[in-house]
């Protein structure tokens, strides 16, 4: 029995990590299903928000990722606008046997194409012939302007390929109001700051806070100062 709240775009999962995932599977491009009315007319355009303290990003269903830095006067760094020739990112062109395509749902949709909206993370993967391409792009967690993108390239069949591969990531740089990311600059610098590191010894991403809010004598009673979640009293 499938699980309740599959709806038409999709199906709940459970990943590799255990895990509640919605891996997408509308054909957005023929699904009259898939449109909705906008402001500006109609869109097939679905999303699914990434982030963490510092930056977000809009995963689209189409394949391609906006990021948005909302302390840097709340800015799309790629906004994906096609009439200005500004495709956003997160996806790149293969050529294979003479041939080149893009890793968007356009070029390489299909049943074996595969998007994956999980916890903090994005997952496609394209089948082009022989050739699967996995790409996940995720925020690391803290206070860090970093987004991971991972490509691999796995050759399922039993000749060599030859190909090559090209990243996209485009730049258009555009405030969603003037003036708008003040108010969040001047909140984010009272809130305590935090960075990752790896540590190769025990092959872990750390978070750590830093400044004054690096010891645990200034947590109130083993309490969080900042919880993601506040409940109303």
């Amino acid at each position: 029995m499938p699980p309740y709240g599959d709806g038409h775009f999709g199906r709940w999962i459970t990943d590799e990590a255990g895990l509640p995932a919605y891996e997408y599977t509308c054909d957005h491009a023929r699904d009259p299903a898939a449109e909705y009315c906008i402001r500006a007319g109609t869109s097939r355009d679905h999303y699914h928000l990434l982030g963490n303290s510092r930056a977000k990003a809009l995963a689209h269903n189409e394949g391609y990722i906006e990021v948005f830095r909302p302390d840097t006067m709340g800015c799309w760094l790629n906004r994906y606008a096609p009439q200005r020739r500004a495709y956003a990112g997160g996806f790149g062109y293969v050529r294979l046997d003479g041939q080149v395509r893009s890793t968007l749902y356009q070029h390489l949709g299909g049943p074996l194409y595969r998007r994956v909206f999980g916890a903090g993370y994005f997952r496609k993967v394209a089948v082009w012939g022989d050739l699967a391409i996995e790409q996940v792009a995720f925020l690391p967690f803290g206070a860090d302007p970093v987004l991971l993108h991972i490509t691999t390239l796995t050759n399922r069949g039993g000749r060599a390929l030859k190909l090559s591969y090209v990243e996209y990531w485009d730049v258009l740089v555009e405030p969603v109001l003037r003036g708008h990311g003040e108010a969040w600059r001047l909140l984010q610098a009272l809130r305590p700051k935090r960075v990752t590191a790896y540590d190769e010894g025990r092959r872990l991403l750390l978070c750590r806070p830093l400044g004054r809010f690096a010891g645990p004598h200034v947590l109130p009673r083993g309490r969080d100062p900042d919880p993601l979640y506040r409940i109303p009293q």
